[in-house]
């Protein structure tokens, strides 16, 4: 393995800490650490999705353009009203979201560690048996 590689490992290996940093974590963030925080925004904020994008759907996405073009001004403020409530939705979901990231951050971390740990046995492993 060359130098850069290895090098571009070590660095992404160490970018995937990057929340480990002092300052609080996003899921710390939101005091979601006994888990009452997410059941919480998913029964508060799941059905206020859900309601959003059904809106959303029947009024604009399930149309085809010419239809979309004859929509009057009330069909357009219910499709607008879905979207608004699409964002209210993934505003009290944000719990759940950082839950999440958090646990695609942890995966990913471990992930660069078994590679960053096989990156360096094959490259002592290829030291030793040099002929």
């Amino acid at each position: 393995m060359k130098k850069p590689t290895l090098m571009i490992f070590i660095l992404s290996f160490f970018s995937s800490f990057s929340q480990s940093r002092s300052s609080k974590r996003t899921f710390e963030f939101f005091d979601i650490s006994d888990g009452n925080g997410i059941l919480d925004s998913l029964i508060t904020g799941g059905p206020i999705f859900l309601v959003g994008f059904l809106i959303a759907y029947s009024v604009w996405w399930s149309k085809t353009d010419k239809e979309k073009r004859d929509l009057t001004n009330s069909q357009n403020n219910w499709g607008c009203f879905g979207v608004i409530l699409i964002f209210i939705g993934l505003f009290f979901l944000l719990p759940l979201i950082a839950l999440l990231e958090f646990l695609f951050v942890s995966i990913w971390s471990i992930i660069w560690g078994i590679i960053i740990i096989g990156a360096i046995i094959i490259g002592i492993n290829s030291l030793i048996n040099k002929k």
